[in-house]
């Protein structure tokens, strides 16, 4: 009976392997063409899931759509310890998983132009003290600066933008801001696109909130505002990213962990896709539970859906152990998310947190547990920064 049934099994893989193999019309797409239909199917699976998700479920789909949006105060449950250690076990479980897998006697090809020093750039110089103004008036409450208070965002991140590339120049005598002018300006547009989903996405979970956000007069200033702010979201992210490229021991740390291999099959990346697209079906039914599935289901399914149709997708040459790539994007999303904390803290529009379980801890405003959120989060960047580069026709950028 066992055997039958692992039969069955294997028959019903292998047919659904036929099929996708049979679906020929995306093999006469070009490259361009079917990054395009993967970002309207992911586009399916993230925006139009969920409310599909409300009408089944019979909630008002007109809460969800409310424009601009009103701060949703949930019911969460605040802190709940089990909920905090599985997260800690997790951290440690990959942790070891990595480290079992350390290649230590693997060679690693050095850059010659990391060894030298340039001199630290003009612009650098204007962005820092630019910053550090910025930064002071955001902080206090000086009567003569009231009307722009609170729009010290925009020019703080601009700052460290600048001050950022300004530092990758002084390391390795280029940054992306001059090495690509072009693509690094469409970042910002890329940016704001992205982020205006992972704001549609927190209507249905309600995980931030901002505060004191009532400047905004009407829609249409509303909209200007936060564009412009989300705009810079990327651009901090990827260029933090270069700069933690420019260190060579950090780079030989990474780039010597455990080979993965990635499943040949695409009857697996099928299952996985439904596996991703459910969570976003029944969020809205479940916010509280599946509310981490916004940080890391878009860059899921964007992976799935390249392996069903034979992108090449290899993280940066993770099947051979080089995990520069996704710590890179990572660490430089959590040290963006650092200085993003810190800043709105004192600031006086800024947002909050209700975190399901997890509410305790709190760096800043943010729980330590949600750190991890922008672990997951650089890789939505990577994500994105892959897509423009996709589709505006550019290869593959080597130190992207």
């Amino acid at each position: 009976m066992g055997a039958n049934n692992l039969k069955s099994e294997i028959n019903f893989f292998d047919n659904l392997d036929d099929l996708c193999a049979s679906l020929s019309f995306y093999n006469n797409l070009s490259k361009r063409g079917r990054i395009f239909l993967n970002v309207l199917v992911l586009a399916l699976i993230c925006l139009i899931l969920p409310l599909l998700g409300v009408r089944l479920a019979g909630y008002p789909v007109d809460e969800y759509l409310r424009f601009p949006p009103l701060p949703g105060w949930m019911s969460y449950p605040h802190f709940h310890r089990g909920a905090f250690i599985g997260i800690l076990t997790l951290i440690i479980v990959i942790c070891l998983f990595w480290l079992t897998g350390y290649q230590r006697e693997r060679g690693i090809e050095e850059h010659n132009s990391m060894r030298k020093r340039y001199p630290f750039p003009w612009w650098g110089w204007f962005g820092l003290g630019f910053g550090i103004v910025i930064w002071m008036v955001a902080w206090t409450r000086f009567r003569w600066f009231e009307p722009y208070q609170p729009y010290t965002f925009i020019p703080q991140w601009i700052s460290f933008i600048v001050v950022v590339n300004a530092f990758t120049y002084l390391r390795s005598g280029t940054c992306p801001m001059l090495s690509n002018p072009p693509f690094f300006l469409r970042l910002f547009m890329g940016s704001a696109i992205l982020w205006w989903v992972f704001e549609y996405l927190n209507r249905f979970v309600n995980n931030w909130i901002y505060k004191d956000a009532n400047y905004l007069g009407n829609p249409v200033e509303y909209i200007l505002f936060a564009t412009i702010a989300f705009s810079t979201v990327i651009p901090g992210v990827y260029s933090t990213k270069r700069f933690l490229d420019t260190f060579p021991r950090l780079q030989r740390l990474f780039a010597r962990g455990p080979a993965i291999r990635f499943p040949t099959s695409r009857a697996f990346y099928v299952c996985l896709l439904l596996a991703v697209s459910a969570p976003f079906l029944s969020i809205s039914w479940y916010p509280k539970i599946l509310y981490p599935i916004i940080w890391i289901g878009p860059f899921l399914g964007w992976i799935t859906l390249n392996r069903l149709i034979g992108i090449s997708c290899d993280l940066g040459g993770i099947t051979k152990g080089n995990w520069c790539y996704l710590f890179g994007w990572g660490f430089a999303a959590l040290i963006c998310g650092f200085f993003w904390e810190m800043w709105n803290y004192y600031s006086m529009s800024k947002w909050i947190y209700q975190i399901p379980y997890l509410h305790g801890f709190k760096v800043f405003e943010m729980p330590v547990a949600g750190y991890t959120g922008y672990l997951a989060f650089g890789l939505e960047c990577a994500m994105a920064v892959e897509i423009l580069k996709g589709v505006s026709g550019s290869s593959r950028l080597k130190d992207a």
